[in-house]
């Protein structure tokens, strides 16, 4: 979801509504590390890209996963993302993901796509 900010539309409503402190951002140095993958590949070399990674380690919160998960079995760089809630007692984990999506549910977080979190924030 913060990857597809980048071109508007309902994440990037998300991410306002983050940058206006609706709630908090929480991150890992592993998801911040595939941020920047992303990003690299996708806008390389892109100083707004550069600018928001940048704010989002500055503003987001960081977390330590202690423990793994072994979930995502199509994808299991997803998991990542997975740890990050867990470590974070996160209530949402919003993402477009297909593979996040199908869970529906890991322990305590509700998996959202950026449109049905919006409505919980509502």
């Amino acid at each position: 979801m913060v990857i597809s900010a980048a071109w508007g539309g309902i994440p990037r409503q998300v991410v306002d509504a983050w940058f206006a402190e609706r709630y908090v951002l929480l991150i890992t140095p592993a998801v911040l590390a595939e941020y920047h993958k992303i990003f690299e590949r996708l806008l390389p070399r892109s100083l707004a890209a550069s600018r928001f990674l940048h704010a989002v380690y500055l503003k987001a919160v960081a977390v330590h996963p202690t423990e793994r998960a072994y979930v995502v079995r199509h994808d299991p760089t997803d998991d990542r993302f997975l740890e990050c809630a867990m470590a974070g007692r996160a209530d949402y984990l919003v993402s477009g993901d297909h593979h996040l999506l199908q869970i529906g549910r890991f322990r305590e977080t509700k998996i959202l796509t950026p449109r049905a979190f919006l409505g919980a924030l509502h």
